[in-house]
């Protein structure tokens, strides 16, 4: 089988490992594993030291998804609060390849409204997340 531009492609199995292969004559030079999706779940710290290969993993192998946005608001009188009400959350992934651990971080934000004189409100807000691992 070829595609339009007259690369090869050739289903394989290297290793115990299935991809494809650009070449006939199956050089592992030409061979590409497809990729594998695992959800890990939800959290902020997992272990995929089990995986052979861990040490082979990057950030880039775990994407978050979002799975829930709780917020909460509590009124406040005291005039250090003031602010605006945007809470702005950035989640981050950090992997340590060494020790196979995956760390999910800034998963909460805090906005402070002043409403009138020294009264307000604050609001708090946090991100569940389920991690996905492709590799």
């Amino acid at each position: 089988m070829k595609f339009p531009d007259g690369v090869g492609f050739y289903p394989d199995i290297q290793d115990g490992v299935r991809g494809y292969n650009t070449d006939s004559k199956r050089g592992a030079d030409t061979f590409t594993p497809f990729k594998k999706t695992v959800n890990l779940g939800t959290g902020t710290r997992f272990d995929v030291s089990l995986y052979s290969n861990h040490k082979k993993f990057t950030a880039d192998n775990f994407i978050i998804k979002i799975e829930r946005v709780t917020t909460s608001q509590s009124p406040t009188d005291n005039d250090q609060d003031n602010g605006n009400a945007g809470v702005n959350i950035s989640p981050t992934v950090s992997y340590d390849a060494e020790k196979g651990i995956v760390t999910v971080s800034r998963l909460e934000g805090i906005g402070r409204f002043k409403t009138y004189g020294s009264t307000g409100c604050i609001i708090k807000s946090k991100v569940e997340v389920s991690v996905w691992l492709i590799f």
